[in-house]
């Protein structure tokens, strides 16, 4: 009875193996060198299509695929679409830079007395009569300056256009030596990271642009990013997008960024971006 129960076990271990090393066998294994893409970039998407039916790994430029037969021609496929040249862009970006102030001069002129003191400015000295008269004359200026740069990128990579600006920053610490405290102090300029990401990518004849506004701003405890969510525009090739006035009705990260104002004077920066 004992040897029955011996014989059934080592029966049901036998055909517990011969059934994995079957499962194992109908699974094919291949590895996939890819050409225009890393294998990390592809990976996820890889993944997706196997499922619980194998398992994908990347190396570098190769992946690395185990899984049945159906399975493995749809990981073919999949590859073959994505294992594709990009595409490179070159992104002008015009910007206009728009500032308008005003300013008021007062002018006083005339002769007036205070009990027995006469006083009188240098233009009336010459006049007996009694009397004050201001002058108010508001000027306002305007200017514009206008520059073009452009940056190339590959289909789909994301592009930075900064409008933000390099402050002061002043920093001061205490170096003990052996015998002094001696106190120093360093400045640097910051750059305050205040602009848009926009991602370009190739449809056809057209190009669609993913444009997202960051701001950001130095406080006492250090830097703090605010990023909007991002909106999303198509234009033709060669054709002028006219960013500011499109993303100025956006959101108020976006008119924060574009329109800054300082005493008198305000500045509208108008940004244009070309994609070819």
């Amino acid at each position: 009875m004992i040897r029955l129960l011996i014989k059934n076990r080592w029966l049901w271990l036998l055909l517990a193996l011969s059934l994995t090393l079957q499962s194992h066998a109908a699974n094919d294994f291949k590895i996939f060198t890819l050409q225009h893409r890393f294998a990390e970039e592809v990976l996820p998407t890889i993944q997706a299509v196997i499922g619980n039916h194998g398992t994908a790994s990347a190396i570098q430029n190769q992946l690395i695929v185990r899984t049945d037969s159906k399975t493995m021609a749809e990981v073919e496929q999949t590859i073959a679409t994505l294992d594709t040249a990009r595409e490179n862009f070159t992104i002008s970006v015009k910007r206009q830079n728009n500032v308008t102030g005003t300013s008021r001069n007062t002018t006083v002129k005339g002769r007036t007395r205070i009990g027995n003191v006469a006083i009188q400015t240098e233009n009336d000295a010459r006049s007996g009569r009694d009397g004050i008269q201001i002058g108010l004359e508001d000027n306002q200026t305007s200017s514009r300056q206008s520059s073009q740069q452009f940056i190339r990128v590959t289909d789909g990579a994301p592009a930075y256009i900064s409008v933000g600006e390099s402050i002061p920053y002043t920093s001061e610490w205490v170096m003990l030596t052996r015998r002094y405290a001696v106190r120093q102090v360093s400045t640097e300029f910051v750059d305050i990271g205040t602009g848009f990401t926009v991602r370009a990518r190739s449809i056809g004849s057209q190009v669609e642009l993913e444009i997202t506004p960051t701001f950001s701003s130095l406080q006492q405890n250090g830097r703090i990013e605010f990023e909007q969510l991002s909106s999303t525009v198509r234009a033709q090739r060669g054709e002028w997008v006219n960013l500011g006035g499109m993303m100025q009705d956006k959101d108020e990260v976006s008119r924060a960024i574009l329109a800054s104002s300082s005493g008198q004077s305000s500045q509208n920066n108008q940004l244009f971006i070309r994609v070819e």
